[in-house]
């Protein structure tokens, strides 16, 4: 599962990074994720991009089932 996914992520553009809408970044509540800047997101290696979209599904996965409790 993961080679595949670092597969995909290898063959990503750099359009589709840059034109990832803050807001969304925003509504996630993290910080970190708020801040980052294009050059940041050009220059991340494979592995943390794997890691991010990860976590990325983990957070929304939690971020739904708490909105649903409400």
């Amino acid at each position: 599962m993961v080679h595949l996914k670092v597969l995909q992520l290898v063959h990503l553009k750099v359009p589709q990074l840059v034109h990832l809408k803050v807001p969304q970044l925003v509504h996630l509540k993290v910080p970190q994720l708020v801040h980052l800047k294009v050059p940041q997101l050009v220059h991340l290696k494979v592995p943390q991009l794997v890691h991010l979209k990860i976590y990325l599904k983990k957070f929304h996965l939690n971020y739904l089932q708490k909105v649903q409790l409400l």
